[in-house]
């Protein structure tokens, strides 16, 4: 009796934040776009971020394997 109160309880919170989450799906935000598409924005400037800064990063280890190439190079000679 008592586990199915529980699992009853839980359907409840599960359908409460099931609801919570669509209803932020229909109300739009102070920028006129839905919360949903707010994130997807957010999400595609960082994946934008991330591409910069690993293309940074590959330029910067080929700076320092030329350096580092160079310098021992020049040590053999």
């Amino acid at each position: 009796m008592v586990r199915v109160q529980r699992e009853k309880m839980q359907q409840n919170r599960d359908n409460d934040a099931l609801s919570e989450r669509a209803s932020l799906l229909m109300v739009p935000s102070g920028t006129g776009v839905s919360p949903l598409n707010d994130l997807k924005v957010d999400l595609e400037a960082t994946r934008r971020r991330l591409r910069e800064e690993r293309a940074g990063h590959e330029e910067a280890m080929k700076l320092v394997h030329d350096a580092a190439s160079r310098s021992i190079l020049w040590r053999a000679i």
